[in-house]
């Protein structure tokens, strides 16, 4: 009896260990601590988790607040800050722009990583090239500004600074202005333009003959410096990269959501913008009043009025500081548009210059050759010829006018380079790129010349009426041309074979751009197409104008299409995935087209409530529009969506701190009042006393640095404790109570 009734003793000892303790009194006493561990460690898993269960449910809440304060810490694990700087980098470019920011508000550590200098190539840069926002003519630009204003405040700072150890020195503010000069002149990176972009930036075709062709947005000047990563960190500002991405994505937004600052002024009176072209300075129109104005971008005020010509002006365009220009009075003149005056005149079109491009030395992506050696203009004319010539240097070549040579024959003019002929009718557009030039004419075909020889290499024959619009791609070799017989038709400039002809349109297609995924047409149907130019397929029709279009401008690395008809512009979005993933998206399938993915998305509407609109112009900032209003006065619209996002802004250049500010201050006043002294001391001892003077100054001025310098980094000290303090002070206190439903109403014990 009594083995039976021990053995159930033992049994019950293994189903509960806690049963030693039942019926008798806890251990109270610091030495017994030690066996309750050694048992709770002999426990199974489950067990312990039991045990702790009923320990933490008869806790008071001071004492989970002192176990949540141990357990927390060990729970946490910032792998971010932990792991090699290079596989943070590595992850971190994972996320996409929100995570990102969600990322730098989790701590100051995370912010810190994050907008470090090496995270800016690392992240910041890849995300720009990811979005197709990286654009080294534009980073080049901003470096050159920034270097050119930093140098200005170097300067403005040591002038300050030797005016205060030689107040009576004037000479030495002419010698700091002098070798400031010389430093700027001498400067490494080339002091061009510091304009990020241009509507001529992001043109693909000549049509109608303002369309700026995609080989001048390529200016492969020697003085173009990338700079090396070493080079970046110590000479850009702070955050450059992620300052680029934030004012690109901003922009995005304003875009989309129709957020601008819009200025308009009449131009032109009640005639027809033939032709525009603008930058971030200026803005350049032609029109058959025979003149071309020019236009501060900004504030719309008339610059620049170009008279000359004898007739309506019908092409122009503009490279750096040079304008061409071609009119109905059978001339080409070169103006210089800082002077505003005409330097050269060129004869020989036997009627009126209807289109013109300037083709500038530019590296061919398929074979790397820089071609032509130098800038020439290409004139068509409806005397169905086409000439070449070489664009004069405004600033070195002497002016010239080829009528002052007999009867303005070519034979002495020494920039005539050669005369294209073979086609029977008008030359209507050009279009081309290093030494590919393309032509459509009225008699039904479409021309490739080599432009360094002159030699027609193809006669493309289909259209069967006349051909109205021409663009060119030199990354796909290929031409498109759109013709009064309603079709697009697609050509290879490498073998002069026909490879689409694009059906759709029921009317004249007069409006045509290409880029190296897309193909756009405009036409007087009131419609635009997408077509893709890998396949031909129509992507997208663009309904919405009530009237012919009579014009477009589109930039796929925008992703934007802007088009204007008779009542106002609108915008258009190219595809919904973005510039980013279209490449991807259109190499992965067949057709050339994506499925689940939107082309050609409208927008919003631009401009509304005006007659007609004559020509539309955009870059990434600013959309440029010229437009009749009620009365047929013409006006121009300019809508910028990037005000207010500068990159530069005026705290990169701050060359003097408020404690600086107050040191020469008070040093300044120290000098007067030792220099009024020095005058009541003669001989010798006023020379001694100078130099008392002068080492008591610069000593008292160091001291109050030293103190200002100390109180500064004290400050910050006392500051980063606070919030520390703080912080740990606003640390949530964890409550256990849903999991264990402590009661809420128990109170806390005092601790000691």
């Amino acid at each position: 009896m009594y083995n039976e009734y021990n053995q159930r003793s033992i049994n019950q000892q293994q189903q509960d260990p806690l049963s030693p303790y039942r019926g008798t009194s806890p251990p109270t006493a610091l030495s017994d601590v030690p066996n309750i561990v050694t048992m709770y460690d002999e426990l199974n898993p489950n067990t312990q988790n039991l045990v702790l269960l009923r320990l933490l449910k008869r806790c008071p809440v001071s004492t989970l607040q002192f176990v949540s304060s141990l357990i927390l810490p060990v729970l946490k694990y910032d792998i971010i800050s932990l792991l090699p700087v290079e596989l943070t980098y590595k992850i971190l470019n994972y996320l996409d722009i929100e995570d990102l920011y969600h990322c730098m508000m989790v701590c100051h550590g995370w912010k810190k990583i994050i907008d470090s200098p090496g995270a800016e190539l690392a992240i910041w840069k890849q995300k720009l090239i990811e979005k197709q926002w990286y654009d080294e003519e534009q980073i080049h630009a901003i470096l050159t500004e920034y270097k050119q204003r930093k140098l200005k405040a170097k300067a403005k700072k040591a002038s300050k600074l030797l005016l205060l150890q030689h107040p009576n020195s004037e000479y030495l503010m002419a010698a700091l202005s002098a070798t400031n000069s010389n430093n700027m002149a001498s400067s490494p990176v080339s002091s061009s333009s510091s304009s990020s972009s241009s509507s001529s930036a992001t043109s693909f075709s000549s049509n109608n003959n303002n369309n700026m062709n995609q080989n001048n947005n390529s200016n492969n000047d020697n003085s173009t410096i990338t700079p090396t990563k070493h080079e970046f960190v110590k000479n850009c500002p702070k955050n450059f990269y992620k300052r680029i991405y934030r004012r690109n994505h901003l922009l995005n937004h304003n875009w989309q959501h129709g957020r601008c600052h819009q200025i308009s002024f009449s131009g032109h009176e009640q005639n027809v913008v033939t032709c525009l072209q603008f930058d971030s300075d200026r803005i350049i129109s032609g029109s058959d009043d025979q003149t071309i104005n020019v236009y501060d971008t900004k504030t719309g005020q008339l610059l620049k009025k170009l008279e000359g010509h004898n007739g309506g002006v019908w092409a122009l365009q503009y490279w750096k500081n040079t304008l061409v220009s071609g009119s109905t009075d059978r001339t080409v003149r070169v103006w210089d548009i800082e002077e505003g005056r005409c330097t050269h005149k060129f004869h020989g079109h036997t009627s009126t210059v209807r289109c013109l491009i300037i083709v500038t030395p530019t590296e061919n992506p398929i074979t790397h050759k820089v071609e032509p050696k130098f800038p020439v203009i290409i004139t068509g004319s409806r005397d169905s010829n086409l000439r070449i010539w070489k664009l004069p240097d405004i600033k070195k070549d002497p002016p010239y006018n080829s009528s002052d040579y007999g009867n303005g024959s070519n034979n002495n003019n020494p920039y005539f380079l050669k005369l294209l002929n073979g086609h029977t009718d008008s030359v209507r557009a050009i279009a081309g790129s290093g030494n590919v030039l393309v032509s459509g004419s009225y008699d039904h075909t479409v021309r490739i010349w080599n432009i360094s020889t002159g030699e027609n290499t193809f006669i493309l024959r289909g259209h069967r009426e006349k051909v109205y619009s021409i663009g060119y791609s030199p990354e796909l070799q290929k031409a498109a041309s759109g013709s009064m017989d309603f079709n697009v038709r697609v050509w290879s400039t490498t073998t002069g074979e026909c490879l689409f002809n694009l059906e759709g349109h029921s009317s004249l297609v007069g409006l045509l751009e290409i880029s190296p995924n897309y193909i756009i047409s405009g036409a007087a149907d009131s419609t635009l197409r997408i077509w893709s130019a890998e396949t031909g397929q129509c992507m997208s029709v663009l309904n919405g104008h009530q009237a012919a279009i009579s014009c477009f401008h589109h930039d796929p690395k925008l992703n934007r299409i802007v088009s204007g008809s008779d009542g106002g512009v609108k915008l258009w979005e190219l595809c919904s995935t973005g510039p980013s993933r279209t490449n991807k998206l259109l190499s992965d399938t067949r057709s050339g087209i994506s499925k689940n993915v939107t082309y050609g998305k409208y927008v919003r509407e631009l401009i509304r409530g005006v007659q007609g609109v004559w020509r539309v112009r955009m870059d990434e900032r600013r959309l440029v529009c010229a437009v009749q209003r009620e009365g047929g006065r013409t006006w121009f619209e300019v809508l910028d969506f990037g005000s207010g996002l500068d990159i530069l802004n005026d705290k990169d250049f701050e060359d003097i701190d408020e404690d600086q500010e107050e040191i020469l201050s008070k040093a300044k006043e120290l000098n007067a009042t030792l220099q009024q002294k020095n005058k009541n001391i003669n001989g010798l001892d006023q020379m001694n006393t100078d130099d008392e003077i002068c080492s008591c100054s610069n000593a008292s001025l160091v001291e109050q640095q030293s103190n200002l310098t100390g109180i500064s980094n004290l400050s910050n000290t006392e500051d980063e404790m606070n919030i520390v303090k703080e912080h740990n002070q606003s640390q949530p206190n964890p409550s256990f109570d849903s999991l264990m439903a402590v009661d809420s109403n128990d109170t806390i014990p005092p601790t000691n």
